[in-house]
């Protein structure tokens, strides 16, 4: 999924749009430019740089415009590992107050848990917060 923000939205719609020789290139009339189909948010630095217009899907919604900048997904990714009563206490009462300590157990317990938690921010200080407690997680941002 491609989350990115615009600096401008286009009001258009990609099936409104001119058809060029690249399937993955149409001609806005309206503004006289191209507007370059995006699959990955890769691509989307390069027509940054180059104040290009681009189309793409977004949480199942067809966006068009000029980019201004990729949003990332961030999360903490603890890895399978035996936890003591101790580090789930830690994660019950920091992470998951909510949940009791057979829930957090359970969860848990031997296997991989991706811990979302909306940015970049957050996710370092989960990640230190786990850290703290000897246990071993690794932050990505995608």
């Amino acid at each position: 999924m491609i989350q990115c923000r615009l600096a401008f939205e286009c009001p258009k719609k990609w099936a409104d749009l001119s058809l060029t020789p690249d399937k993955n290139i149409k001609f806005c009339e309206e503004c006289n430019s191209e507007v370059y189909w995006v699959s990955n948010p890769l691509e989307i630095s390069a027509y940054i740089k180059e104040s290009k217009c681009i189309a793409f899907e977004s949480n199942k919604t067809l966006m068009l415009g000029q980019p201004d900048g990729v949003l990332t997904e961030c999360y903490v990714l603890v890895k399978s590992q035996h936890l003591s009563a101790k580090q789930l206490f830690m994660l019950k009462s920091e992470l998951y107050p909510q949940l009791s300590y057979i829930e957090v157990k359970n969860l848990f317990e031997l296997k991989d848990v991706k811990i979302e938690t909306g940015s970049l921010s957050r996710s370092k200080q989960v990640s230190e917060l786990l850290t703290s407690f000897g246990i071993s997680s690794q932050l990505i941002s995608e």
